[in-house]
């Protein structure tokens, strides 16, 4: 195997893995959103407001389904439509406090679910595992720059 393809075949385990491990990790019974739900919560946070077309385009879901997500999210208050300034004739969805603090909750409910597996790894395990994280965290912003 030459040295690009392993590079591929490490890049497609990383995706692998970490689509796994969200779906999995993010799965919790009780709650009734979907893991695109806090997707789009979390993104409005990191970034602001954004048209139903842009989560749309975002979340790779079709327009009435990203409607429909926010309708959902706004009758739970978590996001507000405001006029956007850039077109009088466009909303911009924008996440409320009480969607911030939900999903701080839905963070914290999968990060008690994680800790007990976590504390259960060796140390050095551990320590990779906080080495992975900064290393992903900074292959998703490099991902993220324009």
């Amino acid at each position: 195997m030459s040295e690009g393809e392993s590079e591929n075949t490490e890049a497609v385990r990383l995706v692998q893995a970490t689509s796994r491990f969200v779906r999995v990790a993010g799965h919790l019974p009780e709650l009734r959103f979907s893991t695109v739900a806090w997707r789009t919560l979390a993104a409005l946070e990191r970034g602001g407001g954004a048209r139903v077309s842009g989560i749309a385009k975002q979340q790779r879901i079709t327009q009435p389904s990203a409607t429909s997500l926010v309708n959902r999210l706004a009758g739970e208050g978590w996001v507000e439509r405001t006029p956007d300034p850039a077109d009088g004739r466009a909303a911009l969805v924008t996440i409320t406090a009480a969607g911030s603090r939900a999903l701080a909750d839905y963070r914290g409910d999968v990060a008690a679910r994680l800790e007990p597996l976590i504390r259960s790894l060796s140390d050095a395990d551990r320590a990779a595992l906080a080495a992975a994280t900064g290393v992903i965290d900074r292959l998703a912003a490099s991902l993220e720059a324009p």
